[in-house]
């Protein structure tokens, strides 16, 4: 089975974080099957993101939102869960990236640049309990979005 977005990208929608480079994932969430992984994967609503994680320097040929926004939430997700390898996590990405409709150099630049560049944000997941965990995720009050950090 091949992989796919079983949400339908018209059917997600990010708002932004004021004064912040997150950005709060809405609507029902986000739902992919990953042939990698062999199994459904589900980012809940209110997920916070940055999308992609692309040093300053390199925003002109990869800017942080594009074509591969679903696949970078879907990355920071497995990143957050941790129900995979840190391996599996960046072959998720590349597979997605696919399913977006990247070129294959930039799903392998993506892939290349976490796996020798993001272990520490893997490992800083890996250390931060449930607490911690749930402090990041934001609360919606009133209708404003309220981080707490």
């Amino acid at each position: 089975m091949k992989s796919y977005f079983i949400t339908r990208p018209a059917e997600i929608y990010f708002s932004p974080i004021p004064d912040s480079v997150d950005w709060v994932l809405r609507g029902e969430g986000l739902l992919y099957y990953s042939e990698t992984l062999d199994k459904e994967i589900k980012v809940e609503p209110n997920f916070i993101t940055d999308l992609a994680s692309v040093p300053r320097a390199l925003w002109w040929l990869y800017p942080p939102s594009g074509k591969y926004d679903l696949a970078t939430v879907l990355h920071d997700w497995l990143y957050w869960e941790q129900t995979c390898t840190f391996e599996q996590a960046n072959d998720v990405l590349y597979e997605s990236m696919l399913v977006c409709g990247c070129l294959p150099r930039d799903a392998a630049a993506f892939r290349f640049a976490c796996l020798h560049g993001s272990r520490g944000a893997w490992d800083g997941y890996t250390d931060m309990n449930d607490i911690e965990k749930q402090k990041r995720f934001a609360k919606i009050i009133c209708g404003q979005i309220i981080v707490q950090k």
